[in-house]
């Protein structure tokens, strides 16, 4: 009964595993169909995706060839555009080369008119500053003559002046008081004339000179007395001014002076120098000239002791 058990149970276990087993083998051929259903779809879209990328290469090769022929042909307009350039710019330049070599022109013939203008009016700038000048030499030729007649005259009566206030004149100049000395001796009682008291003889005794200078007398003074001389030195004549008198009567101080105060000979060389320098200045202008020969002045100065 047991192995009777057994083998029931292995036939029933076996119908079973052989009802699974078919059930397996019902799927596995299910699956099988349906994976080569799918390989087939696989191969399907495979020519598909490869007729795809032939037509997508051509594409592109069609592409790349229109890009090569508009790249050749944005060239070809590229050196059309600068070789149309190039001569628009020599046309240009032709044109303003024309325009410029008829200004040049303009302002060659502008310029000769000019030179023409300007030769005529330097010709007569010529003609009529020449006429001037010639004109100008006359009258002063004239006025030259006619001051070397003056100058003539006012030299004769200058001269004689001189001759009439005395050809030989003395002047009498009293010094002021020194710090040591307590009062004045002399005094002037009229112009010209000046006093003092002979206490020895108890009388009053005057001289009279061609000029007396009082203690207040500046260098000035002095000097525009004598200043005339110059002139007459000049003229050609021979002059001579000393001062004469004691140690310490202010003989130095009147013809040397100070710097302050200059006295006769300082000034006379300035007033000397002055008038040449005026005659010299009126002879470079005048024609002939007015001094005919070079003049030399010869002044001395001297201080004599006894």
């Amino acid at each position: 009964e047991l192995r009777q058990a057994v083998a029931q149970a292995k036939q029933a276990g076996g119908a079973a595993h052989s009802a699974m087993i078919a059930e397996k083998d019902a799927q596995m051929a299910n699956l099988q169909q349906q994976l080569e259903q799918r390989n087939h779809e696989i191969i399907k879209m495979q020519g598909q995706l490869q007729d795809a990328s032939s037509s997508a290469g051509a594409q592109a090769s069609k592409l790349a060839d229109e890009v090569a022929a508009v790249t050749k042909e944005r060239n070809s307009l590229q050196n059309r555009f600068a070789l149309v350039q190039q001569h628009v710019q020599q046309r240009n330049m032709g044109h303003a080369a024309k325009k410029l070599k008829g200004e040049v022109k303009l302002i060659r013939q502008a310029m000769g008119m000019l030179k023409q203008d300007y030769a005529s009016t330097i010709k007569h700038c010529q003609g009529t500053l020449l006429k001037k000048i010639s004109d100008y030499v006359s009258s002063h030729s004239v006025s030259i003559e006619q001051y070397r007649k003056e100058q003539k005259e006012r030299k004769r009566l200058f001269n004689l002046v001189q001759q009439l206030k005395g050809n030989i004149r003395v002047f009498c100049r009293c010094r002021p008081l020194m710090p040591h000395e307590e009062r004045e001796v002399v005094s002037f009682p009229e112009e010209n004339t000046i006093a003092y008291m002979d206490e020895n003889h108890g009388q009053l005794k005057s001289y009279e000179f061609e000029k007396v200078f009082k203690q207040t007398s500046t260098q000035g003074q002095v000097f525009t007395d004598v200043e005339e001389l110059v002139t007459s030195a000049l003229d050609g004549y021979n002059v001579c001014i000393f001062a004469y008198g004691q140690t310490g009567s202010g003989k130095t101080f009147t013809m040397e002076g100070s710097t302050e105060h200059k006295g006769i000979n300082p000034r006379t060389l300035q007033t000397l120098f002055a008038q040449i320098g005026c005659v010299a200045s009126l002879s470079l202008r005048a024609s002939p000239p007015i001094l005919p020969h070079c003049v030399r002045h010869f002044c001395t100065a001297n201080q004599y002791y006894n």
